[in-house]
C-alpha cells in the first residue's frame, strides 16, 4: 500500500507517518 518512498524520495508530498509520529512523540 505505500509507495517506494526508498527508491525514490518525495520531498514534495510528505509522508503521513512521519507526522504522525512526530504528532505521537509531541
Amino acid at each position: 500500500m505505500l509507495p517506494d518512498l526508498s527508491a525514490e524520495p518525495t520531498p514534495a508530498e510528505p509522508i503521513p507517518i512521519d507526522t504522525a509520529r512526530k504528532a505521537r512523540e509531541g
